[in-house]
């Protein structure tokens, strides 16, 4: 019979081999999750989806229905397009351009001709990257149903594993699938009060969608309410939930080229068509090419599927806007037709959701006695703003535009009402972002030795300094307790560059971007956006 000695013994044997049992389970279970993690980046164990699944959800499966919304707390109203997913054919994605009402280029930058777009802006890549899937709702032809928005809550958020594996697949997919649009309706917001005969909802006749019409092309100057938010079929349609159908309405679609289209493209060419219901239904837009329809008073973008095209973000969504200087931001970096653009490059990298609109010659405001619906929505970009209002934080680059039409003016007399016609426009729209209730930050504009177009030294920096000091004011006020509205000051990191400078950002024009300038603006917007978190 074993003494005191061994039986302890025995009893410390036995605890070791539980303990080295113990521990090798806990190895192998380690190196299970591990190998899984690393097959399956973003697992849960708690029964969410993996970021691989929960990133392709992302782009809606063919026959699933939605719609999506676009705002306008000016006019107090709400527009919306149904839409249904189906399979992307073979064919090209403007082979039915035939049918639409107006050929490509016919509103190259009808409103902002003052600045030209760029020599050079490389070949345009999809805008748009990571948004939940629509809310699928059973909508007929008509849009009838009050479905919700095309971007709600996802089922899951991504995990924060990336990688390129999965932004290509998300690419695939969202090229592998069109959306087409099946009704547009407005409805006035709650509460809202329009009197009898509102423009919104009144009933006049709607422009002929004739594509033979001679004056089909584009708005006709001398009948400025053709395209007003009026402009509708003389029995209008009412439908459930206040909405009423406007598919007899020209609305105006958008869309980011695809590297095939951008390659193939007329000179001047711009992405877009506009018609009724009926023409742009014909025009399938894959989710890749981020379809939007302008409403057909120009006062808002409704975007289909925003944040949903090529890469896989998991932090907050950011809504880059601007003029023609962040449209160059576009083009690859390496100078390829595939390799990733500028900025988007940058706002992957940083793990953003993110959707890029640049369009050349837009301001922040219109000019006095501008065009009327459509036409409007061509010079500034309060429609896109308004569209991509889903963005968690909104980095807004305009401003060179406004100061340059103020610099083209006649005389002192006009410069000075054209500065303050900018600034008094200005404020109202800035309002509204700060009461939109997120993040948006405002980007100052360069401002030194810049001749814009054909005007004298100085006049447009002059302009530029009085609109970036009422940003940098408008961001800093005790009005905004929040603190929704900040400030990124690019003037500050850009006025050392100048065309004169041993290091210049700016190309012979001294407005658009070199090289080493789009690597600058492209990292400052990336910091921009930070400012929002």
């Amino acid at each position: 019979m074993p003494g005191p000695t061994g039986d302890s013994l025995s009893r410390s044997v036995a605890v070791r081999g539980i303990l080295a049992t113990f521990l090798v389970i806990l190895l192998v279970a380690a190196v299970g999750a591990a190998l899984l993690a690393t097959r399956d980046p973003g697992a849960s164990s708690s029964g969410q989806l993996t970021a691989r699944e929960a990133t392709l959800r992302m782009v809606p499966a063919p026959g699933r229905t939605g719609a999506a919304t676009c705002t306008d707390p000016l006019a107090k109203q709400e527009w919306r397009v149904t839409w249904r997913a189906i399979k992307t054919v073979a064919s090209s994605p403007t082979g039915a351009s035939a049918e639409a009402e107006i050929p490509p280029g016919s509103l190259a930058h009808a409103a902002g001709a003052d600045l030209p777009a760029a020599a050079s802006t490389g070949p345009s890549t999809p805008a748009a990257t990571n948004a939940p899937p629509a809310t699928s709702t059973p909508t007929g032809p008509t849009g009838s149903t009050g479905s919700t928005g095309s971007t709600g809550s996802a089922t899951a958020t991504p995990g924060p594993a990336r990688s390129a594996d999965i932004a290509a697949e998300l690419a695939e997919r969202a090229a592998a699938v069109t959306l087409v649009p099946t009704g547009f309706a407005v409805r006035p917001l709650p509460g809202a009060q329009p009197s009898p005969g509102s423009p919104a909802l009144s009933s006049s006749p709607a422009r002929s969608a004739d594509a033979g019409s001679p004056s089909a092309g584009s708005p006709s100057a001398d009948s400025p309410s053709a395209d007003s938010p009026g402009a509708t079929a003389s029995r209008t349609p009412t439908l459930s939930d206040g909405w009423q159908s406007r598919d007899a309405d020209r609305w105006l679609l958008r869309w980011s080229a695809t590297l095939n289209e951008v390659a193939t493209a007329a000179p001047d060419e711009e992405w877009v068509r506009m018609g009724p219901l009926a023409t742009l239904a014909a025009v399938p837009m894959s989710v890749q090419q981020d379809p939007r329809f302008v409403t057909p008073d120009g006062a808002c973008s409704v975007y289909l599927a925003p944040f949903v095209a090529g890469t896989a973000g998991t932090r907050n969504r950011v809504a880059v806007i601007g003029d023609s200087l962040v449209a160059q931001l576009y083009g690859s970096e390496n100078g390829t037709a595939t390799g990733p653009g500028w900025l988007m490059k940058r706002l992957d990298r940083a793990g953003y959701q993110a959707e890029i609109a640049g369009q050349g010659g837009r301001r922040w405001t219109i000019k006095p006695n501008s065009d009327s619906g459509l036409e409007k929505a061509d010079a500034s970009m309060l429609d896109e703003i308004r569209g991509l209002r889903q963005a968690t934080s909104v980095v807004i680059a305009l401003g060179t535009n406004d100061a340059g039409w103020v610099a083209l003016a006649s005389n002192q007399e006009q410069y000075e009402l054209r500065l303050a016609w900018v600034l008094l426009h200005l404020s109202p729209i800035l309002d509204e972002l700060r009461d939109r209730g997120h993040c948006t930050v405002l980007t100052t504009m360069a401002t030194r030795n810049k001749r814009y177009v054909r005007t004298a030294p100085g006049q447009f920096d002059a302009a530029a300094v009085r609109i970036n000091d009422y940003l940098r004011q408008r961001a800093d006020t005790p009005a905004d307790p929040k603190n929704r509205l900040r400030v990124w000051d690019w003037a500050a990191h850009a006025d050392g560059h100048g065309t004169t400078d041993p290091q210049p950002w700016f190309g012979a024009d001294t407005i658009h971007l070199n090289q080493l300038g789009h690597a600058a603006y492209a990292d400052d917007l990336t910091s921009a956006a930070a400012l929002c978190g």
